[in-house]
C-alpha cells in the first residue's frame, strides 16, 4: 500500500467512547448491501494515481437513508 500502512480497527461496545478517527479520502470506490448491512468503501489515490481502499464504513441498512440525507445537505 505504498507509504501507508494498512489500518485495521475493531470497536467493541464498551462503556467508553473510542477515540475519533480522521481519514482523508478522495472518493467512494464501491457501495454494497449484504444481510442488512451497507458497506461503503472509500478510496484514496496513491502517488501513481491508482486508487486504493483506505476505509470501509459499515452501517445498518435502516440508517442509510439518514446518512445519505445528511451528506446531501452539505453537498449543496
Amino acid at each position: 500500500m505504498g507509504e501507508y500502512e494498512q489500518l485495521s480497527i475493531r470497536c467493541l461496545v464498551t462503556k467508553t467512547i473510542p477515540r475519533l478517527l480522521h481519514i482523508l479520502v478522495d472518493g467512494i470506490k464501491s457501495v454494497g448491501i449484504h444481510n442488512g448491512i451497507v458497506r461503503i468503501n472509500f478510496m484514496r489515490l496513491d502517488t501513481e494515481g491508482k486508487d486504493e481502499v483506505v476505509l470501509q464504513l459499515a452501517l445498518p441498512q435502516s440508517q442509510a437513508q439518514s446518512v445519505a440525507k445528511a451528506l446531501n445537505s452539505i453537498a449543496r
